[in-house]
């Protein structure tokens, strides 16, 4: 709640009463940014890989209700400059795939 208190209401927004993204770390609590998907300001809340494995993130993402990826390091997970162009695209699908099923609570 003290985070969504905050929303906005610094002197720095570029344009007053404009809508925001947060990228967020994936939080312990699925919960726990809720009070933030809700916020009238806030446009989409996306949580950020932070390091973990795509299998631990895509768990705890896809517990989080309205809640979006930006796992830019999750997505190259399995992906190597000696794969095959067949294998590197299927790597990628199987990424993209497990990714958007996670994001799509």
């Amino acid at each position: 709640a003290r985070i969504a208190g905050g929303v906005g209401g610094g002197r720095r927004m570029a344009v007053p009463g404009a809508g925001i993204v947060l990228k967020l770390a994936v939080p312990e609590d699925p919960g726990a940014y809720d009070v933030l998907v809700r916020h009238p300001r806030v446009l989409r809340v996306v949580a950020l890989s932070g390091g973990h494995t795509r299998a631990e993130v895509c768990a705890a993402l896809g517990q989080c209700v309205g809640v979006s990826a930006s796992f830019g390091r999750a997505l190259t997970q399995g992906l190597a400059v000696d794969q095959t162009r067949e294998a590197f695209d299927q790597a990628l699908d199987r990424g993209v795939t497990e990714i958007f099923e996670a994001s799509r609570t």
